[in-house]
């Protein structure tokens, strides 16, 4: 058999766990593993979002290739049931951009909107200055995204909470104004400091 560190060092998997009272929960096989998917999502599958448009479920996640340095993208899988999931055979629908780009190591973390009839997927980029940068694509359907050129949260001033990554968005509309939470991650690694902090859309 394998050991317990093997375990502990094999790619991560996409889970599923389920609650009939949001308290007790009982968790299930893995519905996604990286040894099924393509060489861009061999070394682990990450953060995992999912939306319903009709009878259809789309979960998104940011995958990376195997090796250091190692690259990340975003993907979607398509479900009816929750449980049995296909990959779309487009993936990565969210792909790396061109040197020099904010996204040209990692276009991670997804989570994804609908207004209007238009989809929203903010995301984080990381650059090829190891920086972190808080992104977003619009989309027509919930698999056809295009890359806004401007950056969404950028990292901040040297010195401030975010001098290094503004990263892993989740948004809230409240009250005429869209919140930005975000990680925040400033210092000098192994010490550096990591915290959630919050951008609005309208001034505060």
């Amino acid at each position: 058999g394998k050991s317990v560190l093997h375990d502990l060092q094999e790619n991560a998997v996409i889970g599923l766990a389920w609650s009939d009272d949001l308290v007790n929960w009982e968790r299930t096989e893995p519905i996604l593993r990286p040894e099924d998917g393509a060489p861009w999502e061999r070394g682990g599958l990450y953060k995992s979002y999912i939306t319903k448009q009709g009878e259809t479920y789309f979960l998104y996640y940011n995958a990376k290739t195997e090796g250091d340095p190692w690259k990340e993208q975003t993907g979607v899988a398509i479900s009816r049931d929750l449980k049995r999931w296909s990959r779309y055979s487009g993936n990565p629908i969210l792909r790396n951009g061109d040197e020099g780009a904010p996204d040209s190591w990692f276009a991670s973390d997804p989570v994804v909107y609908t207004h209007n009839g238009e989809w929203s997927m903010y995301y984080f980029g990381r650059a090829a200055d190891g920086k972190c940068r808080e992104l977003l694509a619009i989309g027509d359907s919930p698999i056809n995204f295009k890359k806004v050129p401007d950056i969404i949260v950028d990292k901040g001033r040297p010195g401030s909470i975010d001098e290094h990554f503004a990263h892993k968005p989740s948004l809230v509309y409240n009250d005429g104004a869209l919140y930005h939470f975000y990680t925040a991650v400033s210092g000098t690694w192994p010490n550096d400091v990591r915290g959630l902090t919050v951008a609005r859309s309208k001034p505060w």
